[in-house]
C-alpha cells in the first residue's frame, strides 16, 4: 500500500486522499474513517475485505510484483460508495445544497447514480492508480 499511503502524507499532493488525510479530524485513521464498511456489519466486513487483501498479497502473487506492477494491477473491487462520503459531507446542508451541480443530481447521489469520487465530479482519491483501467 505504499503509493497509496505516500500520496496520503505528501503535503504538496492534490489528490482527493491527500486532502482528506490532512483534515486533523481523521488524526492518523484517514484510510480506515474512507475505506471502511458502515453499518451494522461495517467493522467485520471491513477486516473480512483486509484478510482478502493480506490473502491476495501473500498468496496471490502481489508480493512478488515491483510498485510499478502493482500500482498498475491493483484496483478497486466495487465501485466507492457515496454513502462513505456521506458519513461526513451531509447531502442536507445549505452548504451542500448551494453548489449548483449537487442540488442538480442530489437524488442520483444519494441514490449511487452518479459516484462523488468519479471523473466528472470531484475525481478518484487516488488517480495515479487509474491509469491502467483506462487504458483498457
Amino acid at each position: 500500500m505504499e503509493p497509496w499511503t505516500a500520496d496520503s502524507s505528501d503535503v504538496s499532493s492534490t489528490t482527493l486522499a491527500a486532502r482528506h488525510a490532512r483534515n486533523p479530524t481523521f488524526g492518523g485513521h484517514s484510510c480506515y474513517v474512507c475505506h471502511a464498511d458502515y453499518g451494522m456489519y461495517g467493522t467485520l466486513t471491513t477486516k473480512i475485505g483486509g484478510m482478502r487483501h493480506v490473502y491476495e498479497y501473500v498468496l496471490g502473487g502481489y508480493h512478488r510484483m515491483s510498485i510499478d506492477e502493482f500500482v498498475r494491477t491493483i484496483h478497486i473491487k466495487q465501485p466507492y460508495p457515496n454513502s462513505n462520503c456521506m458519513q461526513c459531507h451531509s447531502t442536507l446542508t445549505s452548504g451542500f445544497l448551494d453548489e449548483p451541480d449537487h442540488a442538480g443530481m442530489v437524488d442520483e447521489l444519494r441514490r449511487g447514480d452518479v459516484g462523488c469520487a468519479s471523473d466528472g465530479c470531484h475525481g478518484p482519491a487516488h488517480p495515479f492508480s487509474k491509469e491502467a483501467k483506462r487504458a483498457r
